[in-house]
């Protein structure tokens, strides 16, 4: 296998029973004041009533427009999720630019050559992006909602393979040869956005984005990894220079415990948000090695109106 499908160039495969975020095993219901995901076979919902709030998932998008809703499902007591682009995707490390409009957020890093560095075309099959919308059952109460049960689990696919260090020491963030490995959390991250409408059917003009590392929910062991330096370890074995763009941390290391993370608020005068989803791989990431390669994830939670017990906080 050539160097070059390493680090910022490389994929992994995910395998669609392994996931959650799948039409056939993802589904969203409203219980009062919740709402929950979970397997449909695992969940048993209520009828809907005033004193819910109600979920409703984006149908189709406009990939002319950076993926704006342009239908969007019923409000009731579930609904089942659909993703941008296809459903068989292929995540890929990419650079996230903050740009609005047409501008492209999600840009995939292609090989490097001394000290610069080239960000391919956006697709939305190289993440994982998905469209809610929530109403309250009763009009002129703002709503705030957080995170329940929150859940991100990665696991070894079956076609796992065994990865050794090409290099280590010197800034390679590797501590021997041989086999190393870190799990996928680690270099994964969930960004937010949340755009008020004015309407059931009209986004407001201001959106707020948060971007979330999964770090915390990474249960696999480091193996032969002391301080992560994935930069490094691309420019000691292919001999080049590239740096990571100095503005580029600003995601918050979510947290199991803690202070609860509002994920958005349903305003007063119209009763509608929208919040849209993206769970992607960081090719920045000091912890973005080959080695995430071979990985899957599952991701689940519950939406709610209190604080307690949310299981994605702002560290204690």
């Amino acid at each position: 296998m050539k160097l070059r499908r390493k680090l910022l160039s490389a994929g992994f495969a995910l395998g669609a029973t392994a996931l959650t975020l799948t039409t056939s095993t993802f589904a969203w219901y409203t219980s009062n004041t919740s709402v929950t995901t979970g397997n449909v076979s695992g969940v048993t919902s209520t009828e809907a009533d005033t004193s819910s709030f109600y979920i409703a998932a984006a149908q189709l998008y406009d990939s002319a427009n950076n993926y704006a809703v342009s239908t969007v499902g019923s409000y009731t007591n579930k609904a089942t999720p659909v993703l941008t682009g296809t459903t068989d995707k292929v995540l890929t490390p990419v650079s996230y630019v903050d740009g609005t409009g047409a501008t492209n957020k999600y840009l995939p890093l292609n090989g490097a050559e001394g000290a610069s560095v080239t960000y391919g075309n956006y697709s939305a099959n190289n993440i994982y992006e998905w469209v809610y919308r929530f109403r309250t059952g009763t009009a002129g109460t703002a709503v705030d909602l957080y995170f329940k049960d929150f859940n991100f689990t990665t696991t070894l696919s079956s076609d796992a393979e065994t990865l050794y260090a090409l290099a280590y020491g010197d800034g390679t963030g590797i501590s021997g040869a041989g086999a190393y490995f870190a799990d996928l959390a680690k270099a994964m991250k969930l960004t937010i956005v949340e755009t008020p409408m004015s309407d059931a059917s009209t986004l407001g003009s201001t959106a707020t984005t948060s971007t979330y590392s999964l770090a915390a929910w990474a249960s696999q062991a480091d193996q032969n990894i002391t301080s992560a330096n994935a930069v490094g370890y691309y420019n000691t074995v292919l001999d080049t220079s590239i740096a990571k763009p100095a503005s580029y941390d600003s995601e918050i290391a979510a947290a199991k415990t803690g202070t609860a993370i509002k994920l958005a608020t349903i305003p007063a005068d119209s009763g509608y948000v929208e919040v849209r989803f993206t769970l992607w791989l960081d090719g920045w990431d000091e912890y973005c090695y080959d080695i995430c390669r071979f990985q899957e994830f599952e991701l689940s939670f519950d939406v709610q109106k209190d604080t307690t017990n949310t299981g994605f906080c702002t560290a204690a």
